[in-house]
Order: C-alpha cells, then structure tokens, then sequence
C-alpha cells in the first residue's frame, strides 16, 4: 500500500489553485492589453506550467520509488 507524504486534500487544493492561475493568466495573455502585460502573463504561464510539471514528476517518481524500493 502506498503511503502519501501530503494528504490527497492538499494535493486538490494545491491543483485547483494552480488551475485557476493558470486561467487568469491565459486570460491576461489572450486579452488586447498592454505589451508589457502580455510578456508577464507569457513568463508566468511558463512558470505555471513548470510547477505543473514539476509537480506531475515527482507524484510520479513517488510512486515508482514506493512500488520498486
């Protein structure tokens, strides 16, 4: 059996929040603003989507380390 470091509460959480980031930059990026706007939003949806995958990897690697260590 697998035990989690983090409770799966906090794993929603910290997904749903991420989400929500994620969509009020997208919003920002697509929106007829600023340039300068638009290059913020752009780094931190690059940003955003380094976290995502950042955090995917290491649930990931979690898992294949409990099931063959």
């Amino acid at each position: 059996m697998i035990q989690w470091k983090e409770k799966p509460k906090v794993r929603l959480f910290d997904g749903c929040l991420t989400l929500i980031i994620l969509i009020v930059l997208f919003y920002g990026l697509y929106s007829d603003d600023a340039v300068i706007l638009k290059l913020i939003s752009f780094v931190a949806v690059f940003i955003g989507l380094c976290y995502i995958l950042y955090k995917v990897l290491s649930f990931i690697f979690d898992i294949f380390t409990k099931m063959f260590f």
